[in-house]
């Protein structure tokens, strides 16, 4: 046998109980059935390994097992009698939730083996496995209706930006994943500088942070959601107290990889085929915004003090980073780029707009010269829309196109009722006047 085996199998031997050095001890002797001078060195291991690794720590077998390994007491005598002790017992560790290394609102639910994480969401364990999909069959399915996703592509909203892929959970998938966000993601705190898919905040709160500031700074993120692969899904997961295993499983259910045959879109784009071929964030899954917030937690914390040194302010709506303050904005954007990378993101350049005392400030839409509001040009742009649809009929005013004409009609109404209640309770009522066909 090796030591290493060896190490692993006494690991778990002293973790299968109460972590005090004589009960470790007694379950160590037990485990090669060991008498009399075994039993007293085995209680000095057990009293070395307790004292160094308090059990308040999250430990694993695996770091339990590096320690025995490298202690000198147990190097010394391996080589003369531990290495031909046979094993009598082995002793097996139950998984359990560690704790939590981020700030949580609420506890997370007991989800410390795979079967227990398969009942929680309300699947057997072999469907579990399917949806997670660890060994990438849904990769070599030739038939799209064996396939976990929906995908369609959407041509970039502007000449800087690049083709997007959306990629929409089927069914069954899309609730076992708005289940995981009502039950895990949703109870993990997210920093305060994020302002998008966090509930009681909105682009007004998030606008509101910068309104009447000399200099307003737009940034954006390159590939916000597919560049955060399922490693580090799985690694935030982890973070949370929840064991290796089934954090791979969480991280597999709410990641997906496209496709060869689905990425025909991006011959000309390498870089993006590589994202989008591996595990990411899909575009289009209940997870993946809260799960995005998350994995920027260390961004936001960041690029929110050096701002504050700064005397600038920072926030951050999904891939849409805001600062404004002061002067002096190009050493500012400067440092953005440098932690940006350091936390594995990436700013678009081309993308980055600086707007100084005289132009026009807009923040998400929003005018912030002075408070929050929608500016005069678009409001004036959809009250002779809707006022047209009241005179002529809604037919010939939806000159884009848009399939649900209506629903389009009242989102913006609803948009600009929330930055302007005034405007908005006129053009509800212009709204209401609209004779529907």
């Amino acid at each position: 046998m090796h030591a290493a085996t060896f190490c692993a199998l006494l690991a778990e031997a002293f973790l299968a109980g109460d972590w005090q050095p004589a009960d470790m001890a007694r379950r160590g002797s037990a485990m090669i059935d060991a008498a009399g001078s075994q039993r007293r060195w085995m209680r000095r291991l057990a009293g070395r390994v307790a004292e160094s690794l308090p059990r308040g720590e999250h430990l694993t077998p695996a770091r339990v097992a590096s320690f025995v390994e490298r202690d000198l007491g147990f190097r010394r005598v391996w080589s003369t009698w531990l290495s031909s002790c046979r094993i009598r017992q082995r002793f097996w560790v139950h998984p359990t939730m560690g704790p939590s290394q981020l700030p949580l609102e609420a506890a997370l639910p007991q989800v410390a083996t795979a079967g227990q994480l398969a009942d929680w969401l309300g699947v057997g364990v072999s469907e579990l496995a399917g949806f997670a999909d660890l060994q990438g069959r849904h990769l070599r399915a030739s038939a799209r209706s064996r396939r976990h996703y929906r995908r369609r592509w959407r041509e970039p909203r502007s000449v800087a930006g690049s083709p997007r892929l959306l990629e929409a959970p089927k069914d069954r998938l899309r609730r076992l994943q708005r289940r995981i966000l009502r039950g895990i993601l949703s109870q993990v705190q997210v920093h305060d500088a994020a302002h998008g898919f966090v509930p009681g905040r909105s682009v007004h709160s998030c606008a509101a942070r910068h309104a009447c500031r000399p200099v307003l700074v737009r940034m954006d993120l390159s590939a916000f959601f597919t560049g955060i692969d399922g490693r580090r899904v799985a690694g935030l997961f982890e973070a949370m107290g929840i064991p290796r295993t089934v954090a791979r499983v969480l991280a597999g259910l709410c990641t997906t990889a496209t496709p060869a045959d689905e990425l025909a879109a991006l011959a000309h784009t390498w870089w993006l085929r590589v994202l989008y071929a591996r595990p990411h964030l899909p575009q289009g899954a209940p997870t993946s915004p809260a799960l995005a917030n998350l994995c920027a937690f260390r961004l936001d914390a960041r690029l929110d003090a050096f701002a504050r040194s700064k005397g600038w302010r920072y926030t951050r709506y999904a891939d849409d980073l805001y600062l404004s303050g002061p002067d002096r904005p190009h050493r500012l954007v400067r440092m953005v780029h440098r932690i940006a990378r350091q936390e594995s993101f990436t700013v678009n350049a081309r993308k980055t707009s600086i707007m100084r005392p005289g132009r026009a400030h807009r923040c998400l839409g929003l005018s912030v010269d002075r408070q929050p509001a929608v500016p005069r040009q678009l409001r004036e742009r959809l009250e002779a829309i809707l006022t047209n649809c009241v005179r002529h009929g809604p037919n010939g005013q939806n000159r884009e196109g848009h399939p649900d004409f209506r629903r389009h009609l009242e989102g913006r109404v609803a948009w600009v009722t929330a930055a302007c209640p005034r405007h908005g309770e006129r053009f509800a009522r212009l709204l209401e006047e609209i004779q529907w066909p």
